[in-house]
């Protein structure tokens, strides 16, 4: 499935998982982890995981707002327990996205979660969503 990303403003606190969800923040239970390359290191990732706010959203303190830009996503479902994600991640980049025909670009890679669901138990779901052209 192709998937297209609003830009997506999102409050990102250093142990969002201690923090999520409380009152003064969305009520959904959809979380992000979005990822980006350290400039300078070879492999290396940046990872910070939010929700998604309105635009004009003041974030409390020890929080940030920051700003995904839009694009096209592959939608690749990863189910299982957490523990099992590194397979996943070699089936979306190695087989699913070659197959699928299309183009990665240059973007932040994301992660869709429901935060309400045990990543722990073997019927798990969250999305890897792989930017493309």
């Amino acid at each position: 499935m192709v998937w297209r990303a609003k830009l997506l403003d999102f409050v990102a606190p250093q142990l969002i998982w201690a923090e999520f969800p409380k009152k003064d923040l969305p009520v959904n239970n959809q979380a992000w982890g979005v990822s980006t390359p350290i400039e300078g290191s070879q492999g290396k990732l940046h990872y910070v995981a939010g929700v998604e706010v309105n635009a004009g959203y003041v974030a409390p303190e020890g929080f940030e707002i920051r700003v995904v830009p839009d694009g096209n996503y592959l939608d690749v479902t990863h189910v299982g327990p957490i523990t099992a994600l590194a397979q996943s991640y070699g089936e979306a980049y190695g087989v699913v996205l070659p197959q699928s025909g299309h183009e990665m670009r240059e973007a932040a890679h994301l992660e869709l979660y429901d935060a309400m669901l045990n990543p722990m138990v073997d019927d798990y779901t969250m999305g890897i969503l792989i930017p493309i052209k």
